[in-house]
């Protein structure tokens, strides 16, 4: 994976992007380098075990289609999520960045019982996570890869 991750890092670099905050350019490189196929759509994953009812547990990017104009007009990508479908299952390079992502964008504290692996590879769906492709997130973010500085 150091390949992937290298490349990865490069494509932000070149596109003025944080590594943390990377995920298409780390879709591109398993693309690249593995053959893996490029996903979008909606992702959460556990980052709590307290739950009052009323307190969030899950760090989530979910993308909401009806929104993408309100995203397109302010010249910002819709929220979601981009990652790769490689061997028949979900790969996910980006998940060591999530703590830190959860933490910049919603000032949550990741339990460390439940931090994410470096990277995921796995079933779409688990006790602790959920990858939910969409077929117009994807279709969108496959549209955009072409403009991206490679």
């Amino acid at each position: 994976m150091k390949a992937v991750y290298e490349l990865a890092e490069e494509l932000a670099r070149k596109n003025g992007v944080a590594t943390y905050g990377a995920c298409v350019f780390h879709a591109i490189a398993a693309n690249q380098i593995l053959g893996a196929k490029i996903v979008a759509g909606s992702l959460s994953w556990k980052f709590t075990s307290l739950d009052d009812g009323s307190n969030p547990t899950h760090f989530s990017y979910i993308f909401e289609p009806h929104k993408m104009g309100l995203y397109l007009a302010r010249g910002i990508l819709p929220e979601m999520h981009v990652w790769n479908t490689w061997d028949k299952q979900t790969l996910d390079l980006t998940t060591k960045y999530m703590p830190e992502q959860a933490m910049r964008l919603c000032g949550f504290r990741w339990e460390p019982s439940l931090l994410p692996p470096e990277y995921f590879h796995g079933e779409s769906e688990g006790k602790d996570h959920l990858y939910k492709p969409d077929m117009l997130a994807t279709r969108f973010i496959l549209e955009r890869i072409s403009s991206l500085k490679r």
